[in-house]
């Protein structure tokens, strides 16, 4: 072979060499293109998942066009082993918040709101009409929602009915209070009458002269007569009449008596076998007394036997004076001075504590009411209000992120307006609404007072959602330009190699 064939032979195969690198290089271009349409579908992770894959599949478009033959293969085998290493990273990613989630759902807070508050990922495919299936027929829209309203309300309707129930709790324990302490003044008058009633019982017994002894009788009758309707008030309340006769004193306010209103003072009343006496007067009687028997009886059969004693003196016909050492006098001087008049006092303490538990069972209402203001308003800072906030700050960021990877020629600006309902001309060219659009000359309406503060603060917050959406967008964009500055210098580089 000459060198003339020699050199058409390789001129010939060179430029078969050259087709077969440009044939590969548009196989490479139409898979990166197709690597792109694919990164482009919906994603579980949404667009934070889309953008790695779109940058890689240019990166690949951009590296590919600059290789040829194996060298170009080479590159497409590796960067498909990193498309698949990442999707596997994704799909892991996944099951670990899959995992995280139903892990949430089984939080007692879960539990007490029967709502999550995860957002489901859209199913992974491969297929522009599978995708476009799966998602919703309609523009998403805002819906109004009072769930987070009644559960940031519950704390204080359970703090209304706890306040409710204990103050009608001690409404109740306090309506007889007015009868409690009326019939307590007759305890107090009790003790008196009867030390009076010892003390004309020993000034008849005493009384020397036959011509003075009725009008002393007369007396001792009238003071008996005190004692027998104090005594029966106090055991009976407002139905003493039924037992002392219709002449019987009304004292105001008494509806009830005092014989069974505790175990203590029925115990005074009725109890036997135990002495009535205080500490001032003690040794208690003997058993070998005559009075024995008497003084360790209930409270009402002593008061029985010294009514019977003061009215055998006072119903006395005789002119001759029963002297000192009458046996109703005895009994009068000796039991009724000292078993019959601390009984009385002891009644009167035994009361008085009922009255002081009564108001201590109203403190103690207080206090547990008290304490429960502590315990909700723990409960709402702890369970309620600061979750509430950590979440509020992380949807805020989350928008901030998702609005700032919208494109710059959507107008965000008049959406967030639109979205927050800010107030325009009501029926101007352009005005913000459902479907409005901005016009260049545009007017705003000037409202005084109230509304042009609310107005004022509605505009403070949507310029707040302006610099967070541009401070976002700025950061986005710096982030894809050096991107995509890298991606650019490595393919010139390899081209150029």
């Amino acid at each position: 072979m000459s060198d003339e064939d020699e050199r058409a032979t390789g001129a010939v195969g060179e430029e078969e060499q050259e087709e077969d690198g440009d044939a590969d290089a548009a196989k490479v271009k139409r898979r990166a293109t197709l690597n792109v349409s694919e990164a482009a579908l919906p994603i579980p992770d949404g667009v934070e998942g889309a953008l790695p894959r779109r940058t890689l599949s240019r990166s690949l478009s951009a590296r590919g066009a600059g290789l040829t033959g194996a060298a170009a293969r080479v590159e497409r085998s590796g960067m498909s082993d990193r498309l698949t290493r990442s999707r596997s990273m994704t799909a892991e990613s996944m099951d670990s918040r899959s995992g995280w989630n139903g892990f949430r759902s089984l939080r007692i807070w879960q539990t007490l709101t029967r709502r999550g508050r995860s957002v489901a990922p859209l199913p992974q495919t491969n297929s522009v009409t599978a995708a476009a299936a799966v998602l919703p027929p309609t523009r998403r829209k805002l819906k109004d929602d009072s769930h987070e309203t009644f559960i940031m309300m519950m704390p204080f309707v359970f703090w209304s009915a706890v306040v409710i129930t204990i103050y009608s709790v001690a409404v109740i324990h306090m309506k007889g209070v007015v009868d409690v302490v009326a019939v307590h003044s007759v305890s107090n008058f009790m003790s008196a009458r009867t030390y009076r009633t010892v003390f004309y019982s020993q000034e008849l017994a005493a009384e020397g002269n036959p011509a003075l002894l009725q009008d002393r009788r007369n007396m001792l009758k009238a003071v008996l007569k005190l004692v027998v309707d104090a005594w029966y008030t106090l055991q009976l309340g407002q139905n003493a009449y039924r037992a002392a006769g219709p002449e019987t004193e009304r004292f105001p306010l008494v509806k009830d008596g005092l014989a069974y209103a505790s175990t203590d003072l029925a115990d005074i009343f009725y109890g036997t076998g135990k002495c009535h006496r205080t500490k001032e007067n003690l040794p208690c009687l003997q058993p070998g007394s005559r009075f024995y028997q008497v003084t360790h009886t209930g409270l009402d059969s002593i008061m029985q036997q010294f009514i019977m004693s003061v009215s055998a003196m006072a119903n006395n016909k005789s002119a001759t004076p029963e002297g000192l050492e009458d046996e109703h006098f005895q009994f009068i001087y000796n039991i009724g001075s000292v078993d019959l008049l601390d009984g009385t006092i002891q009644i009167e303490q035994a009361h008085y504590h009922t009255i002081i538990d009564l108001f201590h069972r109203i403190l103690v209402l207080h206090v547990v009411l008290f304490l429960v203001l502590w315990i909700v308003f723990a409960g709402f800072l702890i369970l309620l209000l600061n979750p509430l906030l950590k979440r509020i700050s992380k949807e805020r960021r989350r928008i901030a992120e998702l609005m700032s990877q919208l494109p710059l020629e959507l107008d965000v600006e008049r959406l967030v307006a639109r979205a927050l309902g800010t107030l325009m001309v009501s029926g101007a060219p352009g005005g913000l609404g459902v479907g409005g659009s901005l016009s260049a000359g545009q007017q705003t309406l000037e409202v005084p007072g109230e509304a042009a503060e609310d107005i004022s603060g509605k505009a403070d917050a949507t310029s707040k959602w302006k610099a967070i959406i541009r401070s976002a967008s700025s950061g986005l964009n710096l982030s894809k330009s050096r991107q995509s500055f890298t991606s650019g210098a490595g393919g010139s580089v390899r081209k150029g190699g």
